[in-house]
């Protein structure tokens, strides 16, 4: 049973997952497991009681070791020393050490018991760490709920020009904008009691130069109240959107300028077109009441120019004739303009607002006007009572001096008109 018992202790202690190995007060290896001289490459004639400790160090972690070994010998014990060993192979790990005494009856130092931990793994994962921190072009952080930075990657310099010593001597919030501090402590409340991510969070950082620098924050919170975070320096793209803003509302500004001067054109043009609408009926009320004002007196000159003719041309010599054929062709061009003016007033003429109309004055003015032609059918319109209504004056005096016209015009042969 001793002898069992001895066998799984011995297994225990070589095929531990840690390196065990002792050294005396010369530091001379005196034991050392299967795990550690597997670490090393090492056959065990080759260590145990062949080699110090020192020799399988590099220089310098064997100058370190040979630095606290005495403090070791006196104080009996090292917690968690990193080292530096040598393969045999030539390369390197890096090893966590702790050890204790072992001591005889007098208190005098006989050799040490130590375990090994490869911790190249994690060192490399660290130095990936380290390295991904301090190239980083963000401002890289690690805080406590105390209030203060604990770890800073050399963007903190980039961004703001403080040295990362200068940096952690102060509380965060000291670099923070007075009017973003209350809003920066409830986002460190949040992570710190309630345990919630902050994906977006923006505040005002002071740069050295006194000005302020606006940073976005994404910040995760961990164990023992400390919290990993990231700033990313927004001022360029923040001044850009204020920028943007102020443009999109000076262009909004112009816009409401612009559509108010248009509106204002607008009612100008209505105001013109109505006015030019207004003058286009005035002069076609004007062509249509001048174009049948002028028919009757021209028509006049035209009869009694015909009887001139008929009855004293032979009493004419050649210049009173030569008058008279003038007086008579330009009566006949003053008949086409006004024919012409009278078609003009016709094209799309509306009718003018309606006003009291005596039709009994319009119809002697009608009959007035067709006095020639009266005297050549020797005919006669008699006028009786007739109403007074609301009408167009103009229309009144067109429809009479066409049914005059017309009856006195298509009539029987040689009977005389009459018109009542």
């Amino acid at each position: 049973e001793v002898r069992r018992a001895a066998a799984q202790i011995e297994d225990l202690y070589n095929n531990a997952p840690c390196g065990y190995c002792s050294v005396d007060k010369d530091g001379q290896v005196r034991a050392m497991n299967n795990t550690e001289l597997a670490m090393l490459g090492y056959p065990r004639e080759e260590v145990v009681g062949r080699k110090l400790i020192t020799e399988l160090l590099t220089p310098a972690s064997g100058e370190t070791f040979r630095r606290q070994f005495p403090e070791f010998v006196s104080t009996g014990r090292i917690v968690d020393v990193e080292f530096e060993f040598v393969r045999k192979d030539g390369t390197t790990f890096t090893g966590l050490l702790s050890a204790t005494a072992i001591k005889d009856e007098a208190g005098n130092f006989v050799r040490s018991r130590s375990t090994t931990l490869d911790i190249s793994a994690r060192k490399q994962a660290e130095a990936e760490r380290d390295r991904f921190f301090n190239i980083s072009l963000d401002l890289l952080g690690i805080a406590s709920a105390d209030g203060r930075f604990k770890r800073v990657s050399p963007g903190v310099t980039d961004l703001l020009c403080w040295s990362a010593e200068e940096f952690l001597a102060r509380p965060f919030i000291d670099f923070v904008h007075p009017d973003d501090r209350a809003a920066t402590l409830r986002e460190v409340e949040r992570q710190t009691v309630m345990g919630e991510k902050v994906l977006h969070f923006e505040n005002r950082y002071q740069h050295r130069d006194g000005s302020w620098r606006v940073l976005s924050w994404r910040s995760v919170p961990q164990p023992g109240g400390l919290m990993y975070a990231i700033a990313r320096d927004v001022t360029e793209r923040k001044e850009m959107e204020e920028q943007l803003r102020q443009f999109n509302h000076e262009l909004e500004q112009r816009v409401a300028e612009r559509t108010a001067e248009l509106s204002r054109v607008n009612e100008k043009l209505k105001t013109a077109a109505t006015r030019l609408a207004r003058s286009n009926r005035e002069l076609q009320d004007f062509a249509f009441v001048a174009s049948h004002d002028l028919q009757e007196p021209l028509r006049k000159i035209q009869a009694f120019s015909d009887r001139l003719v008929t009855k004293c041309g032979p009493a004419f010599d050649d210049t009173g004739r030569d008058y008279l054929a003038r007086m008579l062709n330009a009566a006949a061009r003053m008949r086409r303009l006004i024919d012409d003016l009278l078609m003009f007033s016709r094209v799309a003429s509306k009718a003018r607002p309606f006003e009291p109309v005596n039709l009994a004055t319009v119809a002697t003015e009608v009959v007035s006007d067709l006095e020639v032609r009266l005297e050549q059918t020797a005919g006669r319109v008699e006028v009786g009572p007739l109403p007074a209504l609301d009408a167009d004056p103009t229309q009144m005096r067109q429809l009479l001096q066409n049914l005059i016209g017309n009856a006195l015009k298509f009539r029987r042969p040689e009977v005389p008109p009459l018109v009542a």
